[in-house]
């Protein structure tokens, strides 16, 4: 089957099938000098689509113990800390 026909059979583009022949994973005879003459055989179509099928991957399992906690300081007690400045509104001192 030309490249086009094997196109339209895989429900691609023919840029798609030609990646795959340019790439190695599909593989074509060439009955004459441009990639125009580029043949498929079925059976070697078939391989391809095996190829490129997806298989499932299992979820990586989390144990809720493996989460951390969150922080127990507040978002205020952040920016205060952050901006140098203490509840009472006076300046602290950075640490460096």
């Amino acid at each position: 089957m030309t490249v086009a026909e094997a196109a339209e059979q895989s429900a691609c583009s023919a840029k798609t099938i030609r990646r795959a022949i340019d790439g190695g994973q599909l593989t074509a005879v060439r009955l004459g000098q441009s990639a125009k003459s580029d043949r498929i055989h079925r059976e070697d179509l078939e391989t391809w689509w095996n190829q490129c099928r997806l298989r499932p991957v299992a979820a990586p399992r989390i144990s809720v113990r493996d989460i951390p906690p969150p922080p127990l300081d507040t978002a205020e007690a952040r920016l205060e800390k952050r901006l140098g400045i203490s509840a009472k509104g006076k300046t602290v001192p950075r640490r460096r």
